[in-house]
């Protein structure tokens, strides 16, 4: 049916709601002799109202519809973490303005003067080390700072961007002074370790060790490109945050890994050199001035 086309309005002598009628009844048969246009495209591989040659299944095999991918695996809490446990010692405070700290780095405590409490830095030395910001290689840190000697180390367990946080305004890691089974990425040592040599530094009265080893005790690189991240020592006398625990090395834990009894894998993060996912597995155990020799 063909709607005859007349003068709109009062001028053209017709009724408005009449007008109205006969534009909606136009429109609808514009859209109708559209759609069967439409039809006329190929079927076959494509999806009614595409452009010709518009192939789906091609797009679907081209779109990146997984997650992102992240540059180091989470921290993953194997035991101690009980969400709802009022025993346990999870900090819940601030970041620190500019404080780039992701899920399994190692953070710390720090009186911010200016606003009159405490917030997380990122890292923790167990001597009073200062760090200038801009040498560092989180750019984004906002101003100097120097660690309190006396802040107990902690393990954060998201991102400072994660919505929660950014939302809340509060952020939460693990304090290393209550008992945790940890795996962490954010290590570093003298050898190499996913491709590449990573070089840390000890706090002042200790040395790293070149490899990871079975029970090896753990405290943080306090190196500027370290911030955040634990390193082995091989002597000395120093405060402790853990030490390893069950395996000897750093482990696998990427999805094409071998080894048994490395808890939780994941897919959603970015491979090394070697094709792996790296973290090692450690119990926390804060301790002052331990000395590391080997007969401890």
């Amino acid at each position: 049916m063909t709607i005859p086309s007349r003068p709109l309005g009062p001028k053209g002598g017709g009724n408005r709601l009449v007008d109205q009628f006969i534009l909606a009844a136009s429109e609808r048969q514009k859209r109708r002799k559209s759609l069967s246009r439409v039809r006329k495209f190929p079927t076959v591989g494509n999806f009614v109202g595409a452009a010709p040659g518009f192939d789906l299944v091609k797009q679907a095999n081209t779109m990146n519809i997984g997650t992102i991918q992240r540059a180091k695996a989470a921290l993953v809490v194997l035991r101690g973490w009980d969400p709802n446990g009022a025993q346990n010692r999870e900090t819940v405070a601030p970041i620190r303005a500019g404080h780039q700290i992701m899920s399994g780095m190692v953070c710390s405590l720090l009186w911010n003067s200016a606003l009159g409490y405490e917030d997380f830095v990122i890292g923790w030395s167990p001597v009073a080390t200062a760090v200038t910001a801009a040498g560092t290689a989180n750019a984004s840190t906002a101003a100097d700072w120097t660690y309190d000697v006396n802040a107990i180390p902690h393990f954060a367990k998201y991102d400072y961007n994660d919505t929660m946080i950014t939302s809340s305004g509060l952020f939460s890691a693990l304090s290393c002074a209550d008992n945790y089974e940890l795996q962490t990425a954010y290590f570093r040592h003298t050898s190499a370790a996913g491709g590449a040599t990573v070089a840390g530094t000890a706090p002042t009265g200790a040395t790293i060790a070149s490899t990871y080893s079975k029970n090896a005790w753990l405290t943080a690189d306090i190196s500027d490109a370290g911030l955040g991240y634990v390193v082995p020592v091989a002597s000395g006398t120093c405060t402790v945050l853990g030490k390893l625990s069950k395996h000897a090395t750093p482990i696998d834990v990427g999805p094409g890994n071998s080894t048994l009894g490395v808890g939780k894998t994941v897919s959603n993060v970015a491979v090394d050199a070697n094709g792996e996912v790296l973290v090692i597995q450690l119990q926390t155990n804060y301790q002052k001035n331990l000395r590391t020799t080997a007969d401890v």
